[in-house]
């Protein structure tokens, strides 16, 4: 085994820990994020970025916002349906400045 020497270890690489590590990106540190999950991995909700988290992203790396714009393999969410298990669905429209990404997990 090897030993790795590093300046910052992160645990854990949900929301928190890849924000971490972002804004650390251009610090010339030596760091490590960390998780016990294999990477990329299906969630329910992973493929989809609110427009809130894009711009919020801009001030953590604007690299990786300006990646997420350009990625070709992405759509738009024009709406949302809602159902339940009463036969109720409804359908609302999302207004263009507010359409979250999808982008699969595995190819982005």
């Amino acid at each position: 085994m090897t030993n790795v020497n590093y300046d910052i270890i992160i645990a854990g690489a949900g929301p928190s820990g890849c924000s971490t590590a972002l804004s650390l990106a251009d610090s010339g540190l030596k760091i490590a994020l960390i998780d016990k999950a294999v990477f990329p991995r299906e969630k329910v909700c992973g493929d989809g970025i609110t427009i809130d988290s894009i711009n919020q992203l801009y001030k953590l790396s604007p690299r990786l916002y300006n990646t997420i714009h350009s990625f070709k393999q992405k759509s738009q969410a024009k709406g949302v349906l809602i159902t339940s298990t009463k036969e109720y669905t409804s359908y609302f429209n999302i207004p263009e400045n507010q359409r979250p990404y999808l982008i699969e997990r595995a190819l982005f």
